[in-house]
């Protein structure tokens, strides 16, 4: 008796869906390297209202930046991409000195200096050349 086995239905759906597992993870995990869409869960440590943020040139980030117009500051947490705590302060606008309003606070980098930390918020068309945050007072993490 000659069976051909790709004739199965069976067979033929778990190859397809073998198929579809082995192209669509790699593309999913670059996905989120290159920040073209969040992952699908977040570290524990992570809070809902918290964006992830990763590109071509960066590291995979959460931050939460919020608007806090009694004090004029953004109190802001930044995590690693597995949850770590990184670092948490309160920024304003540089040259400015005053807090970014809530349809600016986009952050899409930051980096460390030796007068503390700077958030880069995204600019105009999701450009990273837009206004910057700069740390006014580091709170402990």
């Amino acid at each position: 008796m000659n069976v051909n086995v790709l004739s199965s239905p069976i067979v033929r759906t778990t190859l397809w869906v073998l198929l579809a597992v082995v192209i669509c993870v790699p593309v999913y995990r670059e996905g989120i390297l290159l920040g073209v869409w969040p992952p699908l869960t977040r570290p524990h440590s992570v809070p809902r209202e918290a964006t992830h943020v990763a590109g071509f040139k960066f590291a995979p980030t959460w931050y939460d930046c919020r608007f806090d117009p009694v004090k004029d500051v953004n109190p802001c947490r930044i995590w690693s991409g597995d949850g770590k705590l990184m670092f948490a302060g309160d920024f304003r606008l540089e040259d400015v000195g005053h807090a970014a309003p809530p349809e600016l606070l986009r952050p899409s980098t930051y980096q460390r200096t030796s007068e503390g930390i700077l958030i880069d918020l995204y600019g105009p068309n999701k450009t990273t050349w837009g206004p910057r945050l700069v740390s006014v007072t580091p709170r402990p993490n």
